[in-house]
């Protein structure tokens, strides 16, 4: 007799994705298993790689990858610099070579780029000036032609969106893969990925990576792009 996590993977097989509640009415009601022992089993098997959430409460059988890039050495060193002068401010700090998983069109793409609450980005943006060469504050795309570059290994300091969804990688916090897709949409520095590019980029990243839908929303909504992205998801599922 199959256990429950394998009857829960068959359904999983011939379902794109399924939600709690369609799991429960067809493999559970009637019989004797909660749905908050139904939940358990859903959480053990995300866990465990054979599941990944998609969207709240919404599953799929999990064939793809998680995007999880690691810190490279410039931007482990920034962000340990800069907690130890101030430990107390939120960063996201990342090298733009990680757009490259995602990129239609590969480019280069060396820029550190750090990120910091929005009241104390000149702070910082002057505190890292006393001590690298070549650091921006915000560029606008005209300044980004000019003077910025993308392969010249500048650092470019930007405000940190309150809620972005983080993650800490090799004990720097970086963008969860939500939070890149809608900042590549919408932020004047990256002005090279916007328009169809930004549609292959969204294409790559659904077909090769898992993309929380709900995250993605959450964050484009506080970067008042949640329209786009919703239009993006509609014509993706026609």
């Amino acid at each position: 007799m199959k256990t429950t996590a394998q009857k829960i993977m068959d359904y999983a097989s011939f379902h794109e994705t399924f939600s709690l509640d369609s799991l429960y009415e067809s493999l559970v009601k009637g019989k004797n298993l909660s749905r908050k022992a139904l939940s358990w089993h859903l959480c053990r098997l995300v866990e465990a790689g054979k599941l990944c959430r998609v969207g709240r409460g919404v599953f799929s059988k999990n064939v793809k990858q998680t995007f999880s890039p690691e810190p490279d050495a410039k931007s482990i060193n920034i962000y340990r610099f800069l907690k130890k002068r101030f430990p107390l401010l939120n960063f996201c700090v990342y090298n733009g070579e990680i757009v490259k998983l995602l990129q239609h069109h590969l480019a280069e793409m060396n820029n550190t780029y750090v990120e910091v609450e929005r009241d104390a980005t000149e702070v910082v943006f002057h505190y890292l000036q006393e001590n690298y060469k070549g650091v921006f504050l915000t560029p606008e795309q005209d300044m980004m032609s000019k003077y910025v570059g993308l392969d010249r290994r500048n650092v470019v300091v930007k405000a940190l969106v309150s809620e972005s969804p983080l993650i800490e990688r090799g004990g720097v916090m970086m963008p969860m893969l939500e939070k890149l897709l809608v900042d590549l949409n919408c932020d004047a520095d990256f002005f090279m990925y916007q328009g169809i590019e930004w549609e292959h980029i969204m294409d790559n990243a659904f077909s090769l990576y898992n993309v929380n839908t709900s995250v993605l929303l959450r964050y484009a909504g506080r970067r008042n792009r949640k329209e786009t992205v919703e239009q993006y998801l509609k014509n993706k599922s026609l």
